[in-house]
C-alpha cells in the first residue's frame, strides 16, 4: 500500500470514530440529563418499601440531609414502570453500562439470557446506596455530572470497538456463506425474524443461520460470532 493511501486509510478509520461518537454524543442529555425523569410523576412516588427498592438507610438519610428529590438519586420501580427509558438514567447514577446492568439482572435472575427488567431498580439502588455511603461528595451536582460523563462514555467507546468488531465478522460470515453457497452446500437459510432466505447474495442483513444437507447447522450472533452444530446438536 502506498503511503498516501495508508494515510488515508488511517484518516478515515479516525473520521468514522469521530462521527460515531457525534451521534452517540447527541443521545447523552436523554441518558443523563435529568429533566428526562418525569416530574409529575416523581411527586407522587411513595418511597415506603424503600428496603425492597434496595435503598440503604444510611444513603437515604445522607440524600435528604442534602435537601435533595430522592427520584433523581433512586431508581423508583414504579417510576420505570411508567417510563422505561429513564432506566438509562438511573443506570449513569450507578456507574454502571448497559451491558452491566443486563449482567446483573441475569445473574439475579438465575442466569437468564433476557432476565425480568423489574429486577433493575433494587440492583441500580444497592450500587447508588454503596456510592453514597463510600464517598460524601458523592451527591455533589458536579461528581454525579462528571459520573454520568464517564460512565456513558466508557459505554461508547465499547459500543465502537463492537462496531469494528461487528463489522469484520459479518465479513467473515458473508465470505462462508457465498462460499458454502457457490458449492452448493447449503440446504436453507433462516433470517433472524425466522423467515427462509432465497439467496445470501444481495442481502443487508446476513442469515441467522445456514442449514447444510448432512444436518450441521451454521450460526451467526455473538459470543461467538459464528457457532456450528452437527445433527445432534452439538457444539
Amino acid at each position: 500500500m502506498a503511503e498516501s493511501e495508508a494515510k488515508g486509510a488511517i484518516e478515515s478509520q479516525y473520521l468514522l470514530r469521530s462521527q460515531f461518537y457525534l451521534r452517540r454524543a447527541l443521545d447523552f442529555a436523554r441518558a443523563c440529563h435529568p429533566r428526562h425523569v418525569p416530574a409529575a410523576e416523581r411527586s407522587r412516588l411513595d418511597w415506603g418499601e424503600r428496603d425492597r427498592f434496595g435503598i440503604s438507610s444510611e444513603a437515604w438519610d445522607r440524600v435528604k440531609a442534602a435537601r435533595l428529590d430522592p427520584a433523581l438519586i433512586f431508581c423508583h420501580p414504579a417510576l420505570v414502570a411508567q417510563s422505561p427509558d429513564c432506566l438509562d438514567y438511573y443506570a449513569r447514577n450507578a456507574c454502571l453500562s448497559k451491558k452491566g446492568v443486563a449482567r446483573l439482572c441475569s445473574a439475579a435472575d438465575g442466569g437468564k439470557r433476557e432476565p425480568s427488567r423489574s429486577r433493575a431498580p433494587a440492583i441500580l439502588n444497592r450500587h447508588i446506596s454503596a456510592l453514597i455511603e463510600s464517598e460524601k461528595r458523592f451527591l455533589a451536582r458536579a461528581t454525579l455530572f462528571r459520573l454520568r460523563i464517564m460512565s456513558y462514555g466508557a459505554e461508547v467507546n465499547g459500543s465502537w470497538r463492537n462496531q469494528v468488531g461487528r463489522t469484520g465478522a459479518e465479513v467473515v460470515q458473508r465470505l462462508l456463506l457465498e462460499w458454502l453457497a457457490q458449492h452448493k452446500a447449503v440446504k436453507s437459510l433462516l433470517g433472524y425474524r425466522g423467515q427462509k432466505l432465497r439467496s445470501v447474495q444481495g442481502w443487508r442483513v446476513l442469515p441467522r443461520a445456514a442449514a447444510l444437507p448432512n444436518g450441521y447447522r451454521i450460526q451467526f450472533g455473538s459470543e461467538p460470532d459464528i457457532a456450528i452444530r452437527d445433527a445432534q446438536g452439538v457444539l
